[in-house]
């Protein structure tokens, strides 16, 4: 049996949060979920490697493109989950290397594709 990749999931509502990382559980993933992009740094430092992060973007959100570019620096991809469509999003999030930009509401099966696609999964 093969394992999953390691997710980091980050998400400042934390309903929605753990509702991610329960049911990317359920689908096998071992995931690391933080409320706060300040505490990203201590655990995409870990000793097991961080295959993928899932930014989910808030308006209090506001050192989130410095975030990015550190996890980009750090070798790990990551893609942006936004509440709504936006130009400037898709602009930053790009040009701090996001891997993709998903609109809210994200269907989680949708999700998963695009988790399979980003970690090499069949």
């Amino acid at each position: 049996m093969t394992t999953k990749p390691i997710l980091l999931v980050v998400d400042g509502d934390r309903d929605n949060l753990e509702l991610t990382t329960r049911y990317l559980g359920q689908e096998g993933y071992d995931t690391r979920g933080i409320a706060s992009l300040a505490d990203m740094q201590e655990v995409a430092g870990e000793e097991e490697k961080i295959a993928l992060a899932l930014i989910y973007l808030s308006v209090s959100d506001k050192n989130v493109w410095e975030r990015c570019a550190e996890l980009q620096q750090a070798g790990i991809p990551f893609l942006i989950i936004s509440p709504q469509r936006s130009p400037s999003v898709q602009k930053n999030s790009l040009k701090c290397g996001a891997r993709g930009v998903l609109i809210k509401p994200v269907a989680l099966k949708e999700l998963l594709v695009h988790i399979r696609t980003l970690t090499g999964e069949q």
